[in-house]
């Protein structure tokens, strides 16, 4: 019982690590953005970004998410594609393989 319930909270550690990796979770203003303009309610089409640094692609759960990040992180992403993620990214959490576009 003791092994699984270490197995279960490193699992739970990991998961929060990959989502604190996300761009709308790095900066307290873009949180804050994020939580003024309630990104979570403005749709389910996903878009897939490009980093202006490292040149990955990074999917963010919709446009509003998006936005945030590129107007007050000061970065430059770029749309590359429009995506649509599974149905358990929206309504469980949007981990780092919703993310993968």
């Amino acid at each position: 019982m003791k092994k699984f319930l270490a197995i279960v909270l490193a699992v739970l550690a990991l998961a929060q690590l990959a989502l604190a990796g996300a761009p709308w979770e790095a900066n307290r203003t873009v949180r804050d953005c994020v939580k003024h303009r309630k990104c979570w309610t403005k749709g389910t089409t996903a878009v897939c970004g490009v980093d202006p640094h490292s040149h990955k692609h990074i999917g963010f759960p919709n446009r509003c998410y998006f936005a945030c990040v590129n107007f007050h992180a000061g970065d430059t992403w770029e749309i590359d594609h429009w995506y649509h993620p599974s149905h358990k990214c929206y309504t469980k959490h949007w981990t780092a393989r919703c993310s993968r576009c």
